[in-house]
This record gives structure tokens, C-alpha cells and sequence, in this order.
């Protein structure tokens, strides 16, 4: 007797879709696997765009990791592009499909149904925040908007200082642009802890970033002059284009439609499978909500490590769900959090839970390490590299001394004016933090040329 064909239907592409549809077709060769995506492009290299943006990558070709031909031809698998899956209806085991071109609509059938939706980026309703010249960057036409706006921008402002708002400037700055960063926490690259994040603040500004910390984005207003944006304390700056980096939320609106189980972040909730509340359905990628592995708790991570393993381990279970291969070990274990972002001539990386989201967590028993950087070996003695300007074999031992002393004035002074920030300026504190008197903490301040009036709650 001839089985019926498996049918199973993937809601966007990118990583984890992209994956997840891949991986189907090598654990399943007779299934019909069609995949469906609102953007004209099923699968691109969104780590490329803000250097797509800054024109170190040239050729938009470049950013593309495979096109819907590509995946007819070698996986045999339909793609459908600028088509919106607008509606789940769970009892029927169907979605509704929009083609965005002709505005026509269909039905689709599935046995097993893979959301792959993302992200979007996020958009406070401020006052002006429609307003032109104000951007967001979270595909390649979104791009193509940005590179134009720059081509004739003297001035930019980039609301958040996290990844994609550390990279753009760096791009925009290279552009020749004057860029300004307002990030509404006391330091730029939130997940990072503040003793590290010093660094990147130094490098930015070392390299013409300016940076506006501690301050809130209120309002966008439009005269005759141009673009202002409006920040806390009556703050105004006026530019030629701002470009929202605030962050992103989960494009979870579909699956709560549908009645799927959402966690506290608006992200769905799967278990180690990436199965959802609906046994026919499965989630990956940034719509979805996982566990750090360190501190247990929920959070979503819109990186595309995780999406791509999370659309493995969904298909081998949705396989062995279908009857089409044997039974699946992979569960997905939880995410580490790891990613790296490199700015300029400085390379920012992090993995695993910080001392913040350790305390965010009330996790106590830990131990903060401060290392210095890289450890070279001059005649038997252990020093730290910071000069490479000669090569190692050059250097006497008193210049290793020397750049080791280097080292040590450069991480006591990130310290210093991290317990200056964390204490807002309390000089107090800022002895206790740091177990040393008032005194020696005002010599410090001397020695490395820290201006007190810079910091709140000092006279």
C-alpha cells in the first residue's frame, strides 16, 4: 500500500528555518518540505549588514547564503518568498498564506509546521519616532535604505549601544560621518559587565565615536533645519539620520494568535525539542524562548548559532515524529550566550553568565578573575604583552617590565573609573569598592588626569 506523503511547512527562513529545512531533507528524502518568507530573500548574512552599510562588503551577492533556486535544485525543497503566513488554524492543520506581490490568498496543509519568524526590531512609540530619516537595520532591504541616507549624511545618531549599534558606528564613522551614540544604561554593551565595557567606551571615543550615557531618547521632532532627536534632561541633537539599535523582541504575534504557549518575554515556548504547546508544531530560531544554561533562567538570544542547532534538533525530531527515521538523541540543552563583535582595532567578546546576570539570577557563590591581556615569556620571566611594535625576541627585560607596568596602570585606571560610574561619583564608596582610602582614591584621580566634575554627585 503507497503511504501518504508527509507534508511540512516552514514559517520563515535565515538561519534556523533555512536549517531546520535542510537537515528535514537529508533525514526524510520522500516529505514534501515547503518553506514560506514575507522578505525577498530566504536565507542572508544579517552579521553583513552594517558593513554592507559602511561599503566594506560591495556587492549585495555577498550577504546572500542561498537563494530559493538553490534549495529546489539541491534539497528539493519549494521556498516561497514575499509570502506572510498570516493565520495558523490548528484543528485543520493549516495556515493561511498571503502573496504579498498580488495581495492572493491560499490555504496550506501540513503534518508538521516549523516557526521560524524572528525578530523585529524594536520601535518605543515615541513622539516622532515615524518620522523620515530614522532607521532600523534587520535585513538587506533595510540596508539598502541605510546606505542611501548615508551617501549624503554629514551627522548620525545611534539610539542603543549594543552590537549592531557599536558596529554601525564604527562603519559610519569610517564613512566619515560624525556619529554620536545614546545608550540609556551607564555603559555601552549592556550584557558585558562595566569593568569591561570601560575598554570599548575608551576605544570608541579613542576613534571619534561620541558617546551620550545614562540618557534616555524622549522624542524626534523635524524643522526646517533638519532631524533633532531629544533626550533626557533636556538634551538635543541634531543630525542627518538616526538609526534605532535598541534591541529586538520576538515576531511572536502569529503564534499567540494561534493560541500557542508564550513565556514571560513574549518568546514561544518549546521543550528540549523545540516542540510547542501544539504536538504538530515546532519553534526555532529568535522567536523562541530558551534556558541559559548557567543560571537556569528564561531569556530569548537572537544569535544564529543556537537557530542553526535549534533547526537541526527540530528536524530530527519532527522526522522521527512523521515515522521517517529512527529515534532522535539531540535535545537542545540551553544557550551560553556566546558572541563576539569587534569594533575598530578592538575585539569584544563574551560567553556564559556575567556578574550581572549572576546577581540578576541571585546567584551568589562565584568568583570575579580580572586578567590581563595575552602572557608572553621574556628570558624564563612571565610579562604582558601591550607594545608589539617591536618583535619579541628585541625587547630587553626592563621594557617588558616596562609595558607590563603599562598594563597594570591601564586596568587600575578602567577600574577606577568604573567604581566612579557604579557609585556616581561617591568617592566614599569608591575607596570602599576598592579597599583603599579617600586619599589615595583622590591621588588616583590626579595621577590619571579623571576630571571629578564629570561625575555625579561631587562638587
Amino acid at each position: 500500500m503507497k503511504h501518504k506523503q508527509k507534508r511540512i511547512l516552514i514559517v520563515g527562513g535565515v538561519a534556523g528555518g533555512a536549517s531546520c529545512a535542510a537537515r528535514l531533507r537529508r533525514l526524510c528524502e520522500q516529505c514534501e518540505i515547503v518553506l514560506f518568507d514575507k522578505g525577498p530573500h530566504v536565507s542572508f548574512a544579517n552579521c553583513g549588514l552594517p558593513y554592507f552599510v559602511g561599503n566594506v562588503i560591495t556587492d549585495e551577492a555577498k550577504l546572500i547564503v542561498a537563494t530559493p533556486e538553490l534549495f529546489n535544485q539541491r534539497f528539493n525543497i519549494d521556498v516561497h518568498v514575499e509570502h506572510e503566513v498570516i493565520q495558523i488554524n490548528r484543528e485543520a492543520k493549516s495556515i493561511l498564506v498571503k502573496k504579498l506581490q498580488d495581495g492572493s490568498i491560499r490555504i496550506e496543509q501540513y503534518d508538521a509546521l516549523v516557526l521560524s519568524t524572528g525578530s523585529k526590531a524594536i520601535r518605543p512609540p515615541l513622539p516622532g519616532i515615524d518620522l523620515p530619516g530614522i532607521f532600523v537595520l534587520r535585513n538587506i532591504p533595510d540596508s539598502h535604505k541605510l546606505r542611501n541616507a548615508a551617501l549624503n549624511a554629514k551627522r548620525a545618531v545611534i539610539i542603543g549601544g549594543g552590537f549592531i549599534g557599536l558596529e554601525m558606528a564604527e562603519n559610519l564613522v569610517k564613512l566619515g560621518i560624525t556619529t554620536t551614540i545614546i545608550e540609556m544604561t551607564h555603559q555601552v554593551m549592556p550584557p558585558l559587565d562595566a569593568e569591561m565595557a570601560v575598554f570599548a567606551e575608551r576605544h570608541l571615543r579613542e576613534n571619534g565615536v561620541k558617546l551620550i550615557l545614562g540618557k534616555a531618547v524622549e522624542s524626534f521632532s523635524r524643522q526646517q533645519d533638519g532631524l533633532y532627536v531629544h533626550y533626557s534632561d533636556g538634551g538635543t541633537l541634531q543630525t542627518d539620520l538616526v538609526l534605532l539599535a535598541i534591541g529586538v523582541q520576538p515576531e511572536s504575534s502569529l503564534a499567540k494568535e494561534a493560541g500557542l504557549q508564550l513565556g514571560s518575554r513574549g518568546g514561544i515556548q518549546v521543550n528540549a525539542t523545540l516542540q510547542t504547546s501544539d504536538p504538530f508544531i515546532w519553534a526555532v530560531g529568535d522567536v523562541i524562548e530558551v534556558t541559559d544554561s548557567v543560571t537556569q533562567q528564561a531569556l530569548s538570544v537572537p544569535l544564529a548559532g543556537p537557530a542553526n542547532r535549534q533547526g537541526r534538533i527540530a528536524a530530527g525530531a519532527i522526522a522521527e515524529s512523521l515515522g521517517d527515521c529512527k529515534k532522535s538523541h539531540l535535545k537542545f540543552r540551553g544557550v551560553q550566550g556566546t558572541a563576539v563583535c569587534q569594533i575598530f582595532n578592538l575585539t569584544i567578546a563574551l560567553t556564559g553568565a556575567s556578574e550581572k546576570a549572576l546577581q540578576r539570577a541571585n546567584i551568589t557563590d562565584y568568583q570575579t578573575i580580572f586578567l590581563e591581556r595575552s602572557l608572553l615569556f621574556a628570558n624564563g620571566k612571565e610579562m604582558t604583552e601591550l607594545d608589539l611594535e617591536l618583535p619579541a625576541e628585541t625587547k630587553s627585560v626592563e621594557q617588558w617590565k616596562d609595558i607590563k607596568e603599562q598594563a597594570i596602570t591601564r586596568v587600575e585606571q578602567a577600574f577606577l573609573e568604573t567604581a566612579l560610574k557604579q557609585h556616581q561619583g561617591d568617592i566614599k564608596k569608591v575607596a570602599e569598592n576598592m579597599g583603599i582610602t579617600t586619599r589615595a582614591v583622590y591621588n588616583k584621580l590626579k595621577k590619571y588626569e579623571i576630571n571629578l566634575a564629570d561625575y555625579r554627585g561631587v562638587n
